[in-house]
């Protein structure tokens, strides 16, 4: 293991002629790192604003840090990071790079990873693909695809907005979700796991557009969908699950599958929620009390459990529906003596 240090203002990432030093502002021309090198950007590596740090070729690093950087770099180009330890990038830069930024921590340590607070939404995907060790989150994360594929990943309550939340079949992963927040802008949540540990803790998923909610399942905390349209897959369980009704929303279950729901939310406005299926019913189930709803449209719908549910007057029984009460619940007032 030997530690490079990026020196000599911008330039490429495969130019160790230019820019590896062995030491701090050291003489350049050392090999270019590999795996099991620590990278150093710092203060001395460059010598004035605008410079751009290019990954012109697969990276390969053990622990990357720009924790001491100065002049505000770029880090650009179109190839992999690989990282097989930890990642500290800091606000005094800027990513712009595509392609991954992918862990895969070789090394049998406890890792960590800090953003800095950047925008790595230009980056194909957030990857962490552990052969050993851990990985915790420091801070935020903002960036493309978040996926993970295997290992033991800590997301420590923090912020997580992606596009697309990814879990893959078949290698071994363990997540810990605390009291994270995870904002999901587009694809939505896919969980292909088929091996490994879940626990969602106190955390809140959010649903930001129309996509879908492949739940493969879990146990959940609380779950928002507010877009128009979301499939749900997977029987699941949710402490909360929570309907945003800005607008008309179409909620697809999976034929065959059950959501159990301790608190389900779905604001009572003039905006249809329409409930169907993709073929033979599904059913909600769990309510911590009465379920009241109105201005919905149910189709092939199972409410768990009979006279609890109430669907609201101003809701439409399409067919297949079981224990839904289409009118409001009738409150009954005691008599003064």
């Amino acid at each position: 293991m030997a530690n490079r240090f990026w020196v000599g203002d911008g330039g490429n990432w495969s130019d160790n002629t230019n820019h590896w030093a062995a030491s701090t502002g050291g003489a350049p021309n050392e090999t270019k790192p590999t795996s099991s090198d620590n990278v150093y950007f710092d203060a001395n590596s460059f010598s004035s604003g605008s410079q751009t740090v290019t990954i012109n070729e697969v990276a390969s690093c053990l622990d990357m840090d720009w924790s001491n950087v100065t002049n505000t770099p770029t880090l650009a180009g179109g190839s992999n990071i690989v990282i097989h330890g930890s990642l500290t990038f800091v606000s005094g830069m800027t990513v712009t790079k595509t392609g991954q930024i992918r862990f895969e921590g070789t090394v049998a340590t406890s890792k960590t990873c800090t953003t800095g607070g950047l925008d790595l939404t230009s980056c194909t995907h957030f990857l962490f693909e552990f052969i050993n060790g851990d990985m915790t989150l420091q801070d935020a994360v903002t960036c493309s695809i978040f996926y993970f594929s295997r290992g033991v990943l800590d997301l420590n309550g923090q912020t997580i907005t992606c596009t697309r939340w990814f879990m893959t079949a078949a290698t071994s992963k363990t997540l810990t979700a605390g009291a994270a927040i995870i904002n999901i802008t587009a694809v939505g949540l896919e969980d292909d796991a088929t091996v490994g540990t879940f626990d969602y803790g106190t955390s809140t998923i959010k649903i930001i557009e129309t996509d879908h909610f492949k739940g493969n399942g879990r146990i959940y905390n609380n779950v928002e969908l507010n877009g128009t349209a979301h499939t749900i897959s997977g029987s699941n369980t949710f402490t909360s699950l929570k309907i945003g009704r800005a607008a008309a929303v179409t909620i697809t279950g999976t034929a065959g599958t059950t959501q159990t729901v301790r608190h389900f939310f779905a604001t009572n406005n003039a905006n249809v929620l329409t409930m169907v299926s993709t073929g033979a019913a599904w059913t909600l189930t769990g309510n911590s009390g009465y379920c009241e709803l109105d201005y919905t449209d149910l189709t092939n719908v199972v409410a768990g459990y009979a006279n609890i549910y109430y669907a609201g007057d101003n809701s439409t029984d399409g067919t297949g529906n079981t224990n839904w009460i289409f009118s409001r619940k009738v409150r009954l007032r005691r008599m003064r003596r």
